[in-house]
């Protein structure tokens, strides 16, 4: 699919230039004369012929890249084979498929190929079905392993070097589990693919394969059996009666078995365990060990109405199920008033969405995905000496874990520059034989792999990547992006880096180039798109400007203009005069002490009212991220010491 967009991609979305360049270098689609990055990630980094010639051709040898790990042994993943579908522990299945069809080692992981096998997994689309599973994958476990719990009891254990999936900017991008913090959301499945038929049903090991109705009776006989109903009123009159399912059970896998069959009916469930202390049955004087109880929770009525649980419950207003919410898209906070949101409700998102034309919400609005907040993180002791992975190609990603959460199964990084250029020319500038291209293009990619062969140039192969990708998320001309990385290899070569997280140092050099090179971002601009907090990115930046004597004058509030007049549509001429009163301003020292964005937004809001091009203050500060009031308090101290008249 992401190859064929990119085959009949032609024209610049931006500028609608043809002349498009292939990137292989940095696996990106470029405009060649406006350099907007049209698409990523468009190298084939999956398993290679090894082969850089016609004579080794004919003795060549399947590799493949190795893969960032990894899953601890005892969560769950869902595997479909032959219209049977089960739940089993990750750790088991990639052992069986190991020791019986075996696997070539590459240093310390383990990877074989397997066919005929898939997992439920999302696309480019975020629509989830069954996706085939190309190879497993496993290594011993080196790194400290976490257990992420999610609000509705959700939890899956992986290693810290491995990613979620969360969502920034209304898109659904890779989270590192070492950067995940308490109240940030995760993507689950909200609904999970079903299979229509099913050859001859084991219905305690895969009952999931069942059609639709078998499942529904199993459940509510289920509930009927080991659980409960409970419809009550709220307090507030006006709201819905919340009506709950409940099941219990001292079965851990059953209980897992239920939450996993929930999804394939649209409903999400919530999970919770307990410990039953030893005891004794005084009428038979049997003795009773200690035992773990596991249960399931719906809390919609709506749900347990469709379900057939319930008869009914009066349709009046209440508050929107979990399931039915998506991450409150906070430069859209207008249009839910003053209230602060962490969700809104799907009809809201879809209705912001289409007013204002973004198709990334939409899209995340209308998507089988759900948004868990973690509630709690914990490093938790392995099962196994190993960790498990599955690769599933197109997708990378997979549903593992208690209830089932997206784990993201990420190809190593070929972040790295290389020293083959990617035009395919000779020394000469003439134009490559299509067998020497061919030859070029898998030296090519053998480079780029052997030479990210230790620590350090894995660090800078990971850290080069997230300048890239943060750079692209700012739009960020090319130089600055080299400014950051020259700063950031100064940084590794100094020994800087130990004891910091590479994501908070990327993210420190990006800040530091953007200042150097006169194209201000702020630090929270910085944050939104990284993946570490404004605080530790504003501690790793002091860090290193102190210890590489990077030495910067304070952000100007001249350089803020082009970009703020740019995104409010303002001319030439309102730009002009805004620098003029800036100019003026710094003259008389109205500028120190104060935020460069704030005195920016509110000479661009002034020269806007002289111009004839009025701006609300709304829209400025909105543009340049402070509040209305500073705008207003600046603009006030710059009308009254400049001896300005506006006319509002």
């Amino acid at each position: 699919m992401e190859k064929e967009k990119v085959e009949s991609q032609k024209k610049c979305p931006e500028c609608g230039s043809t002349k498009l360049v292939r990137d292989y270098e940095r696996a990106e689609l470029v405009c060649a004369s406006c350099g907007y990055i049209i698409h990523d990630k468009i190298m084939d980094m999956g398993p290679e012929w090894r082969a850089f010639d016609q004579e080794q051709r004919e003795r060549r040898g399947r590799v493949g890249a190795p893969m960032t790990l990894s899953v601890d042994y005892a969560e769950p993943v869902i595997i479909e084979r032959d219209g049977q579908v089960q739940v089993v522990e990750i750790g088991k299945f990639v052992d069986e498929v190991i020791e019986r069809s075996g696997a070539r080692r590459m240093k310390n992981v383990e990877i074989a190929e397997v066919s005929g096998y898939r997992t439920v997994a999302f696309d480019k689309d975020l629509r989830i079905g069954f996706r085939p599973i190309s190879h497993v994958v496993r290594h011993e476990v080196v790194e400290d392993l976490y257990e992420i719990e999610l609000e509705t009891g959700r939890k899956i254990r992986v290693t810290g070097a491995h990613s979620l999936f969360t969502v920034r900017k209304n898109e659904v991008c890779p989270i590192r589990v070492d950067s995940i913090k308490k109240g940030e959301f995760i993507v689950v499945p909200r609904y999970l693919p079903t299979l229509e038929s099913s050859d001859r049903p084991n219905l305690l090991e895969k009952f999931a394969s069942l059609p639709e109705e078998p499942k529904l009776e199993f459940m509510q006989a289920h509930v009927s059996g080991d659980g409960c109903i409970c419809v009550m009123d709220e307090e507030n009159p006006g709201w819905q009666p919340a009506g709950q399912i409940h099941t219990v059970s001292a079965n851990g896998a059953l209980g897992n078995d239920i939450m996993f069959l929930y999804p394939q009916q649209g409903a999400l469930a919530g999970y919770r365990e307990g410990k039953i202390p030893a005891h004794e049955i005084r009428s038979t004087g049997q003795f009773i060990g200690e035992s773990r109880l596991t249960g399931t929770r719906v809390t919609d009525p709506d749900v347990a109405k469709d379900l057939g649980f319930i008869e009914g419950v009066a349709e009046h207003r209440r508050k929107a199920a979990i399931e039915d919410t998506v991450p409150a898209p906070q430069e859209y906070k207008k249009f839910w008033g003053p209230r602060t949101r962490k969700r809104i409700s799907r009809e809201l998102a879809i209705s912001i969405a289409k007013k204002v034309g973004d198709e990334k919400l939409l899209a995340l609005a209308e998507s089988p995905l759900a948004f868990l907040r973690v509630r709690k993180i914990t490093k938790v002791k392995p099962t196994s000496r190993y960790a498990y992975d599955l690769s599933v190609p197109g997708c990378e990603n997979f549903v593992a874990g208690l209830g089932g959460v997206f784990a993201h199964n990420t190809i190593h990084d070929k972040g790295l520059s290389t020293m083959i250029d990617w035009r395919d020319r000779d020394s000469h500038g003439k134009d490559l034989t299509p067998k020497r291209r061919a030859q070029i293009y898998r030296l090519r990619k053998w480079q780029r792999r052997i030479r990210v062969s230790d620590a350090t140039e894995r660090n800078l192969a990971f850290a080069l990547s997230e300048i890239d990708r943060m750079a692209s998320h700012l739009n960020l001309p090319r130089n600055v992006r080299e400014a950051a990385a020259l700063i950031y290899r100064k940084a590794v070569e100094e020994r800087l880096i130990r004891g910091r997280s590479i994501e908070g140092v990327a993210a420190a050099a990006l800040y530091a180039a953007c200042r150097e090179s006169k194209v201000p971002r702020t630090l929270d601009e910085i944050a939104e798109v990284s993946r570490v907090s404004k605080k530790e990115i504003g501690r790793s930046y002091r860090f290193i400007a102190r210890e590489l004597l990077i030495h910067l004058r304070p952000t100007s509030p001249i350089d803020y203009i082009p970009r703020f007049g740019s995104d409010l549509g303002l001319s030439g001429a309102v730009q002009s005069k805004a620098i003029e009163l800036l100019k003026e301003a710094t003259k008389k020292g109205l500028t120190s002490g104060r935020g460069p964005t704030g005195v920016a937004a509110a000479a661009i809001y002034i020269a806007s009212v002289l111009c004839g091009e009025r701006r609300t203050q709304r829209d400025v500060a909105d543009v340049a991220r402070v509040t209305e009031v500073t705008v207003r308090n600046r603009y006030k101290e710059l009308c009254e010491k400049l001896g300005l008249d506006v006319e509002l």
